[in-house]
């Protein structure tokens, strides 16, 4: 079945499979009467697909995570976004105990920030949601 909407200022084309009874979906696209399988932007920017299937053999557990922080949605989008856009320039200097500069054998380069990798965007960022 076929569902379209507005989130995050984008129109978005959701599938969804009735025939598998969870209201499961990635990131915001949940809450359908079926598992989503396809949702895709109507500018053709994001897509998601599901690909596979695969029977787990463990629990789904909620982490416990220490310290939550709360915000507001915009105030987070605003500063996820500028990050995103430049993520090297948003990292304090004095925050960096070791940085790893490295290349593959097909010449692709990583960047690694006290041992997590930055993530590099060769054609820049388009985020998901726009306001």
């Amino acid at each position: 079945m076929q569902n379209s909407g507005e989130y995050g200022e984008r129109k978005w084309i959701v599938w969804y499979a009735h025939e598998i009874p969870t209201t499961f979906g990635p990131w915001k696209f949940c809450g359908l009467p079926g598992l989503v399988m396809l949702a895709y932007d109507t500018e053709n920017i994001h897509r998601f697909e599901a690909i596979t299937f695969r029977k787990g053999t463990l629990p789904i557990a909620l982490p416990d995570i220490p310290n939550i922080v709360t915000v507001e949605r915009g105030k987070f989008i605003k500063s996820k976004n500028k990050f995103e856009e430049n993520p090297m320039g948003n990292i304090p200097p004095e925050s960096i105990s070791e940085m790893v500069v490295q290349k593959d054998e097909n010449g692709k380069g990583s960047i690694l920030i006290n041992g997590v990798q930055l993530r590099l965007r060769p054609n820049g960022y388009t985020p998901l949601e726009l306001e």
